[in-house]
């Protein structure tokens, strides 16, 4: 039997892995910036609200699991939308693609809370 692998080159290597090394870097200069900041409480910062107000574990609960449930299917039609596009489906592609960005916004509005909190506060009717 014959060796099938392929070794790639460390320069190879050091291009597949520098996006990800780009993205840790940005996430860690966020996380660092937050954490040397004294307007906000570090707490309420990086802790869970319901542990910070001292409410019941299960307050919020759905609302939770619905950010979650509108993260995975942003998630799919994303991946759906870059499967379509590969294989040359342009109109399924671009139904999934704008399907995937609703999706984000819906998802932006329920963990932001812009329907509730945002809107209003503006004087603007959700409605």
């Amino acid at each position: 039997m014959t060796e099938r692998r392929r070794g790639i080159s460390i320069s190879g290597q050091v291009v597949n892995i520098a996006p990800l090394l780009l993205l840790w870097g940005v996430g860690l200069g966020i996380l660092f910036i937050a954490g040397m900041q004294r307007a906000v409480s570090l707490d309420e910062l990086f802790l869970d609200a319901n542990y910070v107000a001292g409410v019941p574990w299960y307050t919020g609960l759905l609302s939770n699991l619905g950010v979650l449930g509108w993260s995975v299917g942003a998630c799919a039609a994303a991946a759906g939308a870059w499967l379509a596009a590969k294989l040359g489906r342009a109109s399924a592609a671009l139904f999934l693609a704008s399907g995937s960005a609703l999706t984000v916004w819906l998802l932006a509005d329920d963990l932001l809370e812009l329907h509730a909190a945002l809107l209003p506060s503006a004087g603007l009717s959700p409605v």
